[in-house]
Order: structure tokens, then C-alpha cells, then sequence
């Protein structure tokens, strides 16, 4: 993460941000058991897994579904429909549409900034943001190390049997793996099929969800004192999953969450996700782009504007 100098104007901030609607997957269910899987997945057993790590992007990167079926369901939804005795019931499945993104410091693009990020499919879909402590620097150590192995060991573990959508095990798997001198504060996302979001976050990084267009719901960041986050770390004195902030949501279609660094949040108000996700919205892919890209922009352009009174210096003032 990248420290903020005591005039309390950011100048240096990398922003990964995540823009995220769930669409609806439309399973229906004949009379003869010809399950939606027969229906609509690729070969092999059911929706494959596709993830990729994002570590160095500098430009706008995207993360489809491996295997769309929208568009076949909702015909057999329609031909279906027209015989009553061939259709018992109808159930919606949620899947994540993904835009995502990453702004690094200027003096840090070569190498990309400091900061990782995962996007996964498996279930509903997986998301995993962490924020390299810039503060290693100092001490000859590449802060992204640490952040980037975190995310990689995390990307790895999502479909462990024993995971089963438990955001806390999946960053404890990925921290007592980690083996790079450094720290980050990091955040995962796990949504279930049946709509079901599981989080965990040790530090800053943050997540907001947005239901008809309002934010609902705003996580705080864990700090031991102003500016101080919790963080995973490879010295003893660093947290762990066991200190994790930890929640589940209830996502319905149309919902949308954005989940970001502390460069996110620091700079950009919750009324300005709102608006941002308005001009932007919408169920796709393209749109959850434009959103991180609009968000990651957004908080650039204020953190370099001095006379932008932050939500970082807002509270540095209070304390």
C-alpha cells in the first residue's frame, strides 16, 4: 500500500478496482430429469474453471466466463414453456460479470505497482484484491512480492475441496503459503450460485454492495490506529485469517459490488461509486469495465488534485 504524506494529499496510489453485477443463469427442470448441466455445459463436469492472476496490469483487464449459456436457456425457456407438462419448476443461478482494472504510481508502472488481483469463475465467481505495504521499500524488498504471491497461492487454493466458499479458509491457505519477505492487506470475495456473497478482509482493502443503484453496504477498514491497517506479514508481528473481518450477503440479480485498495476508497466518496455505476451500469461485461475503469480514473484524478478534500483527509483531520 502506498503511504500518504502528512499533507494529508495523496501523492502516491495504486487503485485496483472491481466492478461487479451478478446476472442470472435460468435453470430449468423437465419432467424427465434432463438436468440444465445436460443443457447447457461444456464438456467435463458442469461449469469449468477458469481463472487467470492479474499482476502487472497497466491497462484495462478483463476476465470473462469460461462458458456462457444465457442465450440457449432462455430459448428452451420459451419453447418450454409452451407445453405446461414438460416444465416442473424454474430456478435462478447468479454468476458474476467482471470488470477490473489496476491505476499504479506513476514512478511504479514498469513494474506494474504493488498491488495483485485474482478474478476466478468457479461457482458464482471468485475476486481477491491485495495491497502491497510500500513501507518494505525502504528495506531493499519489492513490496509486490508479497502481494502478488498472496494472490497467486490464493488463485490456486479456490477450488480445494475443503474451501467450500469459505472466504476466511482461502485467505489462511493462501497466507501460511506465502513465503515472500513483505506484507499486503488483502481481500477475497466468493459468490455461491444461489446467490450467497462470503468475504473476508484483513486490513484496508475494501468492498461496497449497491442494490438498486445505492451502496447498502460499506465495510471499514481494520487498523490498529489511523493510517496503521491490519495486514498479513512475513514477521510474527503481522495478522493472520483468525483476525479477519468476515460476512455474508444475500446478492439478488441486478446487485452490483465494487471492491477496491485502500487507493480506491481513500479517494473516492460512496455517493461517487453511486454515480459512477449509474452512467456506467448495466448487466455485461463491457459495463462492469467501463465501471472499474471510470472508478480506478476517478480516484487518480483526486488524489493528484490538491484542493480535493478527500474521504482520507477528511478523516486524518478528525483524528
Amino acid at each position: 500500500m502506498d503511504h500518504l504524506q502528512l499533507s494529508l494529499i495523496p501523492v502516491a496510489m495504486a487503485t485496483p478496482a472491481i466492478a461487479v453485477r451478478p446476472h442470472a443463469r435460468l435453470h430449468h427442470h423437465h419432467q424427465q430429469l434432463v438436468g440444465p448441466s445436460r443443457l447447457c455445459a461444456p464438456p467435463g463436469n458442469g461449469w469449468n474453471h477458469l481463472s487467470r492472476i492479474r499482476i502487472a496490469p497497466v491497462f484495462p483487464c478483463v476476465q470473462f466466463h469460461s462458458y456462457s449459456c444465457s442465450h440457449q436457456l432462455v430459448a428452451y425457456a420459451t419453447s418450454a414453456s409452451q407445453d405446461q407438462t414438460a416444465l416442473e419448476s424454474t430456478s435462478v443461478e447468479l454468476a458474476f460479470a467482471v470488470g477490473a482494472t489496476m491505476t499504479p504510481h506513476p514512478d511504479k508502472v514498469q513494474k506494474g505497482g504493488e498491488d495483485a488481483y485474482f478474478v476466478s469463475n468457479y461457482g458464482g465467481g471468485v475476486l481477491g484484491i491485495a495491497d502491497g505495504v510500500g513501507g518494505w521499500a525502504e528495506q531493499n524488498v519489492d513490496p509486490a512480492l508479497y502481494s502478488k504471491e498472496l494472490m497467486a497461492h490464493a488463485e490456486a487454493a479456490v477450488s480445494s475441496e475443503e474451501m467450500e466458499f469459505n472466504a476466511q479458509m482461502l485467505l489462511a491457505k493462501a497466507h501460511a503459503a506465502t513465503n515472500s519477505i513483505g506484507a499486503a492487506t488483502a481481500i477475497v470475495a466468493l459468490l455461491e450460485r444461489n446467490g450467497v456473497l462470503h468475504v473476508a478482509s484483513v486490513g484496508d482493502c475494501g468492498i461496497r454492495i449497491l442494490r438498486q443503484g445505492r451502496v447498502v453496504f460499506a465495510s471499514q477498514p481494520q487498523q490498529h490506529y489511523f493510517d496503521c491497517p491490519y495486514q498479513f506479514s512475513s514477521e510474527q508481528s503481522g495478522q493472520s485469517a483468525a483476525d479477519a473481518m468476515v460476512f455474508k450477503a444475500e446478492l439478488k440479480e441486478g446487485d452490483s459490488i465494487v471492491m477496491g485498495s485502500d487507493g480506491l476508497f481513500d479517494n473516492v466518496y460512496d455517493r461517487d461509486v453511486e454515480t459512477t455505476l449509474s452512467v456506467f451500469g448495466g448487466s455485461d461485461e463491457e459495463s462492469a469495465i467501463r465501471s472499474a475503469k471510470a472508478l480506478a480514473a476517478l480516484a487518480s484524478k483526486n488524489s493528484r488534485d490538491p484542493a480535493y478534500e478527500s474521504p482520507y483527509s477528511k478523516e486524518a483531520i478528525q483524528q
